[in-house]
């Protein structure tokens, strides 16, 4: 790293809010402390740029593998290991009041749900869904197509109907 001129340094400094700044040796000692201190922090600043581009790099590759596996006709959803998989789910259009009550119901049955048959798809019932499909070995994390069918729901043309297997 090449070293600071004074004059710089010095403007550095007053911008800085550094008063007085003069020639004598207490200054110099000063100017070689904060030199010292600004190229620790340049290095600092060096380093994170590299640490910056390097989750760039990881950014895109994730992204780049992502959109491979939507080409190949998948959706995502995460199975609980260290891989992302594409899962079908229930989309927000789709979970009507009625839909939802029909799942709370079911998650009722099998005692994973215990609030009120409301049609809200709220935190309790996320939390039920997640229990269910932990319980059962499914993929945890949204209403997928996998769990709905677990559930004894069934979705011929992206209607849930209670009962059906």
């Amino acid at each position: 790293m090449l070293p600071i001129p004074k004059k710089v340094l010095g403007a550095s400094l007053i911008l800085a809010g550094v008063a007085g700044f003069s020639g004598c040796a207490s200054k110099d000692m000063e100017i070689s402390s904060l030199e010292r201190l600004l190229s620790a922090r340049q290095e600092r600043i060096e380093d994170l740029e590299m640490l910056r581009s390097d989750m760039r790099r990881v950014i895109e590759l994730k992204n780049a593998e992502l959109e491979r596996q939507k080409k190949d006709g998948m959706q995502v959803g995460h199975d609980g290991g260290s891989e992302l998989m594409w899962r079908s789910v229930l989309c927000q259009a789709n979970a009507t009041p009625e839909t939802v009550i029909q799942i709370q119901r079911a998650l009722k049955q099998a005692y994973h749900y215990h609030g009120p048959l409301n049609g809200i798809d709220g935190p309790q019932t996320r939390r039920a869904v997640e229990s269910y499909q932990r319980a059962k070995g499914l993929a945890v994390g949204g209403m997928t197509f996998e769990t709905l069918g677990a559930l004894g729901l069934k979705t011929p043309g992206m209607e849930v109907v209670a009962g059906a297997k």
